[in-house]
């Protein structure tokens, strides 16, 4: 079973919690399937694009 078709299901469950996850899968599905391809996140990036900041992540895990 594909997205979509797991998606089409969900939807026409009509069960509020499964069409809530569905809704917000397919909101965020680019996201998701890029995550597959670069394992980073929208978080990482933005940690990455700061200056200073791998400095500033590293001195407070190391204390």
């Amino acid at each position: 079973m594909g997205f979509q078709e797991w998606y089409n299901w969900a939807i026409l469950s009509q069960l509020e919690p499964k069409v809530n996850v569905a809704q917000t899968f397919k909101k965020h599905e680019k996201g998701i399937l890029r995550w597959f391809v670069s394992k980073m996140t929208y978080g990482l990036l933005e940690r990455k694009s700061q200056p200073g900041s791998s400095r500033q992540a590293q001195s407070k895990t190391i204390g």
